[in-house]
């Protein structure tokens, strides 16, 4: 099993090492991100507000496959800023040009493996939608206490829940297909990262959220706070600024180590697995002889 102390000791170097660069490649991922889903979801609410049904079906289909689209071009931004902090663990050199590698590199492959993300995200906030109608029927007197931005809330925490449970299994996609060279299909990138993290699941995990430290914690219990004093931080304009950026620099902070450290065990856990693969074989051929 890889120790804990050995992989926080690599990614601490590359923290104090990297750690500028990366949070602001990261700003301009979240301020690309932004403008990507704000032209995603346009034809989405101009579909809400139209007032000819007959093309209501038509427009929803459109709108979904925007959506769809620009959720698949936010893929290839995230691919590109994966290799990028990568990149930064194994100390080769690094631009901000890396964040758009996938547009450059590999092209069609990567949108297909960014497309099979999109639509599986698709399809978990569609089941996600249903469980939340199902659930307001069933116990209607519950729901119906409820505001209708806290429903949202709950659906958006149920959503980011089964999407990350479905999703875990494969934070090594990018890393398989970028050290593949592209010589690897969309399916092979999505079945290595699997049988890698065969039996170090949690323990990945476990490291992920580790590694984001004290400032996922303080992100956690800025987010929390927010909802229980919200009265008092409207009513002072300063003190909700002063939240906010407290919260957006934990959080951003926290994202770019946890970011950082897949990469870290990645490599680890290959170096781990060549080096039994090697002794393997030796041991094969000793026993041949």
């Amino acid at each position: 099993m890889l120790q804990y102390s050995v992989l926080l000791a690599r990614l601490t170097t590359c923290v104090r090492k990297n750690m500028g660069k990366a949070l602001f490649a990261f700003f301009w991922l979240a301020i690309l991100e932004t403008l990507i889903l704000s032209f995603a979801i346009t034809p989405l609410v101009l579909t809400v507000h139209s007032s000819n049904d007959g093309l209501l079906l038509v427009s929803l289909l459109v709108s979904i496959a925007g959506i769809v689209t620009g959720v698949a071009f936010i893929m290839v931004l995230y691919y590109g800023y994966q290799i990028l902090v990568a990149r930064m663990v194994r100390d080769n050199y690094v631009t901000l040009g890396y964040l758009f590698y996938g547009f450059k590199k590999h092209r069609p492959l990567v949108f297909r493996t960014a497309l099979v993300y999109a639509v599986g995200l698709l399809l978990i906030f569609i089941m996600c939608h249903v469980l939340m109608l199902v659930l307001h029927e069933k116990f209607s007197d519950v729901c119906s206490a409820l505001s209708s931005v806290q429903l949202l809330w709950a659906e958006i925490g149920l959503f980011t829940f089964v999407a990350v449970i479905c999703y875990v299994r494969f934070m090594f996609v990018w890393l398989c297909l970028y050290d593949s060279g592209g010589s690897c299909t969309v399916f092979e990138s999505y079945k290595r990262s699997w049988m890698l993290l065969k039996g170090h699941i949690l323990h990945a995990v476990g490291f992920v959220l580790y590694s984001g430290g004290r400032y996922l914690l303080m992100a956690a219990v800025l987010f929390v706070s927010s909802f229980l004093v919200a009265g008092i931080l409207i009513q002072h304009t300063s003190l909700l600024f002063i939240f906010r950026l407290a919260y957006i620099t934990s959080w951003y902070s926290a994202t770019v180590r946890m970011f950082m450290s897949i990469p870290v065990y990645y490599d680890a856990l290959m170096t781990t697995l060549t080096g039994s693969s090697e002794q393997l074989e030796l041991e094969e051929v000793k026993t041949e002889e």
